[in-house]
């Protein structure tokens, strides 16, 4: 099933930048897909706020005619989150420490995309051919 596929995807992407202490994949709508979060972290929530901040973001950048947005950054006493795109349908949401060095988070995240995007690919091939089986039947 590719909900585990992606569950060890993102188990491999932690174990490899040890900077990161979780990963949320959540669909633009808001909701969650697939995470691995810190016990104190809501999946439900963080996945809503995560929708949000990207949509607000997406509505800045178009205002102030900034482009495509490529990632939203929040910075805290403890720590960052950053937002980016997987594709148009999906966001991958890291939680990191504050003593990480975000250029090499930047490039972790590039390189979580770059893994996660087949998978997603493909999990959205089955839905397509599992909703075209049963408008058949």
């Amino acid at each position: 099933m590719s909900q585990e596929e992606l569950k060890q995807a993102l188990k491999e992407i932690i174990h490899k930048h040890r900077e990161i202490e979780g990963l949320s994949i959540v669909s633009s709508e808001g909701l969650p897909v697939v995470s691995l979060l810190p016990t104190e972290i809501d999946e439900i929530v963080i996945s809503a706020i995560t929708a949000t901040l990207i949509s607000v973001g997406e509505k800045a950048n178009l205002q102030l005619n900034k482009g495509f947005l490529r990632r939203v950054i929040l910075e805290g006493d403890n720590g960052y989150i950053v937002i980016t795109s997987i594709d148009e349908n999906t966001l991958l949401t890291a939680f990191t420490s504050k003593r990480v060095k975000l250029g090499l988070i930047f490039l972790a995240l590039q390189e979580a995309v770059e893994k996660l995007k087949p998978i997603m690919q493909k999990q959205a091939l089955e839905t397509t051919a599992e909703i075209q089986i049963l408008n058949n039947t």
